[in-house]
């Protein structure tokens, strides 16, 4: 026997279709934005680039001035979608969630992982 919350099921389907017909748009920056990011966080960057660019995030990457060695990324496209603002901390947060759940990570067909502020963004007035 089986006992279910007809309006609870009701929000958690409407909520999930939400979730997958919500679309991140991309905004071209003017400028490149330098982004400061430790070499193992830009080696995760670079290694899962499809999951941010998913995500709305276009980098470029050149020789860091001075070191010859060090890759330095600067975001030249951010997402935006209704009222919500994205930037380099968005970036971070998307990396340490990849780095925490490095199964999550993986590309599967479909799957999308999302910032925690993109998850959201459909609730926001």
């Amino acid at each position: 026997l089986f006992i279910m919350d007809q309006h609870a099921c009701d929000e958690i389907y409407r909520f999930e279709r939400l979730q997958q017909s919500t679309k991140i748009h991309e905004q071209n920056l003017i400028r490149p934005l330098p982004i400061e990011l430790s070499a193992s966080e830009t080696q995760l960057v670079m290694d899962n680039v499809k999951i941010f660019e998913r995500n709305g995030f276009r980098f470029a990457n050149r020789q860091a001035e001075g070191n010859g060695d060090k890759l330095q990324l600067s975001l030249v496209a951010i997402p935006h979608s209704f009222q919500v603002e994205f930037g380099i901390d968005d970036v971070r947060e998307l990396a340490s969630l990849i780095r925490d759940n490095p199964s999550l990570g993986k590309d599967k067909a479909g799957s999308c992982l999302r910032n925690p502020k993109a998850y959201f963004m459909p609730l926001l007035p």
